[in-house]
């Protein structure tokens, strides 16, 4: 008798459908930050900011600003990837796949990318998006289960109670 708990077929729907709405999401959201930047900076709106690999250098202020601004759409990622793939099992491949993809549109958009600033802030980013998206699924994985019919969740003992047999039977 095989154990079919939590199995899961492959579902290639869902994960192509998981990583275009990913995807579109966190460039809106980046499109939405470039649009407040654009404004208090008095910066032209532009895509270049978003795909242009040389504005993201060390050397000028912008390209400084571009890079927090990363950051800052880095934690919506990780918020979008806790939200829509909700499995930690999953965020490493969802985020490679979110800057694999951004590597291909960089590289459409002007060239591939050689400079050291774009690569080190890209791989911050898929360093701290990772392990923040997994960190937030845990939680999400960890919650207490709501038993139909209650309010509350379910009990949850200490793992000190259950390895001395305090719990009451």
């Amino acid at each position: 008798m095989s154990n079919s708990f939590k199995t899961k077929n492959w579902d290639p729907i869902l994960i192509i459908s998981q990583i275009i709405s990913i995807q579109l999401l966190t460039y809106f959201f980046a499109s939405v930050l470039l649009f407040f930047e654009s404004f208090i900076f008095g910066t032209p709106l532009s895509l270049d900011y978003l795909f242009d690999v040389d504005y993201l250098n060390s050397k000028e202020v912008s390209g400084w600003v571009i890079m927090m601004s990363s950051f800052v759409v880095a934690a919506f990622l990780c918020l979008s990837i806790r939200i829509i793939v909700e499995r930690s099992k999953l965020c490493l491949d969802f985020t490679c796949t979110f800057y694999f993809f951004y590597l291909i549109n960089c590289t459409l958009y002007s060239h591939f990318p050689s400079g050291f600033f774009w690569w080190l802030t890209v791989i911050i980013n898929i360093i701290v998006v990772s392990i923040v998206s997994e960190r937030l699924c845990m939680k999400k994985e960890l919650e207490p289960i709501k038993l139909s019919g209650t309010s509350k969740p379910s009990q949850n003992f200490d793992s000190e109670e259950i390895e001395m047999n305090l719990i009451n039977k």
